[in-house]
């Protein structure tokens, strides 16, 4: 558990006393007057059961702890302890212009007034400006100080082998691994600022308060009570009887850092590995622009040259977000903490779903889909995606596309993506359009193709009714043909065709497709889609 900071002044000195009639023995006497006011505050709200009337109880007292505080800053301005305290509780009575106002021009520590000015700024929902001050803040603090905040990643908030990792690191390697941990946890990479950092440091610097606070009784703060604080917000309730913000903790929220394989190699991860489900005993926040609901774009890549073309559809219809509310809405494209891609953004003309379009370097990219509204929340989808970053020797292929199949469409990607799916998720009373690119061929070229879907696992209980007969397996659907590659096709050659999958039951599939030419291994790429009716 990181030290006492400031109990006893061991870090920091009371300050120097300012003016003629201040002397050390005026010093020592306002200090005394400000922990006892805020003593006798403390038991004050320790009397008092929690009820709705708490929070207006609370707030009626803070105003002379506050004044006392005040007048033991004036003899004393340099003093940690009361600075932080004066800084606190105008957070905690919702005076955030005089908290900010204060925080500007304290004069203690540098570093700890840094990260008082973060705490406040967070609180005001600025989270660009609180990044740099928190930033500031670790940069400046002691370096055994900066290591043991450091520990409570691994202890608190990442888990299984990410905390493994991370615990292996020196000092001066896990100060670069934090880097990546927030770039993985920033909620929407199109809102400036990683409020999920903030809010991590301004939990920091609020249960240093706290641990201040238990220590004027007497008392101490149990490891279990320290490790809940850090993962999900404020501490007791006579701390956070009024919350003038959604931030430091509520409750309930979701979970941002990254784990299983988006936290130990986001490049190889999967949607389900960006689970944003907060439970009981994982690390959870709230953001003020909340809820953020999931989203299930559809993903396809295609080569030019030593680039990918990135496409990507996401529904509007159906969400929980009001389409007319939507003020903003972004693809963004990531392999590290300081490169992120943003996409070209078009609406399709019936307003049904956003296209993004993003030329990247042809690697696998963490992509992020992100929607903001203005009155409902927010929504995000992400995963890693990408094609194998060099083409395979002879043939190679695109990703599967999904499309609204209509007749006369051009076989060429430009045509078919105004019309792309907006998920994976295909209607199986109607046809449904499949484009991909084909590279590698040479005129003249014999090529087998054949693309099929094939049931996915359906459980047990479905099992069970289909060896009692009770209903029939579900049949998958296979289409083979031959093609030869004329002359005045372009080198990435496109292909479509339209899928009949109405013989199919309800259910999840994997499409396959597959190329093979004259000589080689064949090629396949496959997309995972779930038929309704």
């Amino acid at each position: 558990m990181f030290r006492l900071l400031l109990i006893g002044l061991v870090l920091f000195p009371l300050g120097p006393a300012y003016g003629a009639q201040s002397t050390e023995r005026d010093s020592l006497n306002a200090l005394a007057d400000a922990r006892g006011a805020l003593r006798s505050h403390i038991r004050q709200l320790r009397r008092i059961r929690p009820s709705p009337g708490t929070p207006r109880i609370a707030r009626e007292a803070r105003p002379k702890v506050i004044r006392r505080l005040d007048d033991a800053g004036t003899v004393i301005p340099g003093n940690a302890w009361i600075v932080g305290h004066r800084i606190g509780l105008r957070v905690m009575q919702g005076e955030l212009d005089q908290a900010l106002a204060m925080a500007e021009v304290c004069r203690a520590e540098p570093w700890w007034c840094d990260a008082l000015r973060g705490f406040v700024l967070h609180a005001r929902e600025e989270f660009v400006e609180a990044e740099s001050a928190f930033d500031a803040s670790v940069d400046g603090m002691p370096a055994d100080l900066h290591c043991e905040w450091l520990e409570e990643l691994p202890r608190f908030l990442l888990g299984g082998e990410s905390a493994r990792e991370f615990r292996r690191l020196a000092c001066p390697e896990q100060i670069e691994e934090e880097r990546r941990v927030w770039w993985l946890a920033d909620p929407l990479y199109l809102i400036a600022g990683n409020d999920r950092k903030t809010e991590h440091y301004a939990r920091m610097v609020a249960m240093e308060l706290h641990h201040q606070w238990l220590a004027l009784e007497g008392s101490t703060c149990s490891p279990a009570h320290h490790e809940a604080q850090v993962k999900q917000g404020w501490p007791d309730w006579w701390w956070s009887v009024e919350r003038t913000n959604r931030h430091l903790g509520d409750g309930s929220g979701y979970r941002f850092i990254a784990r299983g394989l988006a936290g130990l190699n986001p490049l190889e991860s999967v949607p389900g590995d960006w689970s944003l489900d907060g439970s009981s005993s994982a690390e959870w926040y709230d953001p003020p622009y909340g809820p953020i609901y999931p989203l299930e774009p559809q993903t396809a890549f295609f080569r030019r040259g030593d680039r990918f073309l990135a496409a990507v559809a996401v529904d509007i219809a159906g969400l929980e977000l009001e389409a007319d509310a939507i003020v903003d809405a972004a693809l963004v494209l990531t392999r590290e903490p300081d490169e992120l891609h943003p996409g070209v953004r078009e609406e399709t003309s019936d307003g049904s779903r956003y296209l993004f379009e993003a030329m990247v370097p042809a690697e696998p990219h963490v992509l992020s889909i992100e929607l903001l509204s203005s009155e409902d929340g927010a929504a995000r989808g992400r995963f890693a995606h990408g094609l194998p970053g060099e083409p395979s020797e002879g043939l190679d292929l695109s990703d599967i596309l999904l499309w609204d199949w209509s007749e006369g469409v051009n076989q060429e990607v430009d045509a078919v993506l105004p019309r792309m799916l907006g998920s994976s998720h295909v209607p199986a009373d109607q046809e449904v359009g499949v484009f991909w690119e084909l590279y590698g061929a040479a005129p003249g070229d014999a090529i087998d193709v054949s693309i099929s879907a094939q049931p996915q696992d359906r459980g047990l209980l479905s099992r069970v009714t289909d060896l009692l007969r009770i209903t029939s397996p579900p049949e998958g659907l296979r289409l083979e043909w031959s093609e030869g590659m004329s002359a005045d096709e372009a080198p990435a050659r496109g292909r479509t065709l339209a899928l009949n999958l109405s013989q199919l039951r309800p259910g999840r599939y994997t499409l396959e497709l597959q190329v093979s030419g004259e000589s080689g291994d064949p090629v396949i790429r496959t997309k995972e889609i779930e038929l309704y009716r």
